[in-house]
């Protein structure tokens, strides 16, 4: 991996097999730097963007919420570098020894403590705009896998965004999300939440935002039961389904997303 000269001079090791890919084909790896262990993220393009996203955010979160904190940010040859510090413990879905309804209810705990973050000051707004039109972009360029989508939602993506874009005005967006909050995003050392990670689409959406995200990953990971319990954890009836699943197609033009 070539690295900007500055950010080579930090970093003693990379550690091997420890490389994953980011949802927008960055490249996640774990190093040794001069400050200790080190998570670097790098990416181009797309990838790149995202990447950039995230660290206006974790700027902008100053170590809440259990965010990393920020080591080193360049951009270089058209590339993006974060350098992130390492936040101890092992992914969520991971930690099979707590067993399923304690690692669910430190989830809840977590999401509900995003959820309590003030909004006053918070710059990143109207994010679910920004996906709507990044979907629209998507669609018109033609990046999205029709086939797959139809297969996926059984509609066809056109006629998804139509209805997206139709339901968009009756949304109240009063909370700050992180978006992306599945359970490898949440770190868990011993018995308590060390981190949060991958924050690049966090900003002020409606809550039920997140849930689609918590449901998506708790019936993966865990199955369709522990999803009441997800609810009464985090101290609510349930989230509203028509938004749960509004927030749930809009994900899927990023889910089939071409290149």
């Amino acid at each position: 991996m070539e690295l900007p000269p500055a950010l080579s001079a930090q970093i003693m090791k990379v550690q091997s097999g420890t490389s994953r890919r980011t949802r927008l084909g960055g490249t996640v790896v774990m190093v040794e730097s001069a400050h200790g262990p080190a998570v670097l993220k790098v990416g181009n393009g797309r990838a790149g963007e995202d990447i950039l996203d995230e660290s206006k955010r974790l700027v902008w979160l100053n170590t809440r919420l259990g965010a990393p904190e920020i080591i080193s940010h360049e951009s270089w040859r058209g590339h993006q570098y974060l350098m992130l510090s390492y936040r101890p413990g092992f992914s969520a879905h991971e930690r099979a020894d707590l067993g399923a309804e304690r690692v669910t209810a430190l989830f809840a705990s977590q999401l509900r403590s995003i959820h309590a973050l003030p909004i006053t000051q918070c710059p990143f707004v109207d994010v679910t705009n920004l996906e709507l039109s990044n979907a629209v972009r998507a669609l018109d360029e033609k990046r999205i896998d029709l086939g797959a989508f139809r297969l996926d939602v059984g509609m066809e993506a056109p006629a998804v965004l139509e209805l997206l874009l139709g339901g968009r005005s009756g949304i109240v967006e009063d909370i700050f999300t992180h978006g992306d909050l599945c359970l490898p995003n949440l770190i868990i050392d011993d018995d308590r939440v060390s981190g949060v990670i991958d924050w690049g689409l966090a900003g002020v959406a409606n809550r039920n935002r997140d849930f689609m995200s918590a449901e998506l990953t708790i019936r993966r990971n865990f199955g369709e039961a522990l999803i009441p319990v997800f609810y009464r954890a985090y101290g609510s009836s349930g989230g509203d389904a028509s938004l749960v699943r509004y927030y749930w197609l809009l994900d899927r033009f990023s889910t089939h997303l071409l290149g």
